[in-house]
């Protein structure tokens, strides 16, 4: 297997000429990700970079190399610091978007939705919140008062959620397709990927 040097890469993946002022800046910074990237991920090779993966390796530093908040992430990565919900969102769109095989990109968009999950329910705790608030601020007036309003709430609540059950039958419709779709592509590739790895077909009882 024929490797290549990181530095002999830096001018395909910056830009920027070595004979021109700002190389051995690039090259630091170049040696920088890499540096993080070893740290989290399983490949930990001194000798160099993969001749066959090098087109694959120049794509995606380049990418971090110009994405100042993605090449921030990597390093808090590296460092072993805990990431935003934001900073993993960042991290796993670019996963997603240079997954080498199917079966990662599969795992990446699992993670994405657990993520979004977790803010939907502090979305949803937040609203049960704002309306426990609204309710305690009746304290003070008598309990006929007190009542109306809860009843007036519920009542624009019902005509809200009638309007949004509209909306969300006809998203669902659209995304179940949209979905469909997306995982028949995703299954499909996924297959011909094991095929073509020899992965171990597994059987029937």
């Amino acid at each position: 297997m024929e490797f290549v040097s990181r530095d002999s890469l830096v001018e395909e993946i910056t830009g920027i000429k070595k004979d021109d002022m700002a190389w051995d800046s690039a090259k630091q910074t170049i040696a920088n990700i890499d540096n993080a990237l070893r740290k989290i991920s399983s490949y930990n090779d001194t000798i160099g970079i993969p001749d066959f993966n090098k087109d694959s390796y120049i794509k995606r530093m380049s990418v971090i190399y110009n994405d100042f908040n993605l090449r921030s992430v990597i390093y808090k990565l590296g460092r072993g610091e805990k990431l935003s919900k934001e900073e993993d969102l960042l991290l796993l769109n670019f996963a997603k978007e240079y997954a080498d095989n199917p079966i990662l990109y599969k795992i990446y968009n699992k993670r994405e939705e657990s993520i979004l999950a977790e803010e939907l329910t502090i979305k949803f705790d937040e609203i049960h919140s704002d309306i426990t608030n609204l309710m305690m601020l009746t304290d003070g007036l008598i309990y006929k008062h007190r009542l109306r309003i809860a009843e007036c709430l519920r009542e624009d609540i019902l005509e809200l959620i009638e309007v949004y059950e509209t909306q969300i039958q006809v998203e669902q419709e659209a995304t179940k397709k949209l979905m469909d779709m997306i995982n028949r592509h995703i299954d499909r590739d996924v297959k011909e990927y094991k095929e073509k790895n020899n992965y171990p077909i597994k059987r029937k009882r």
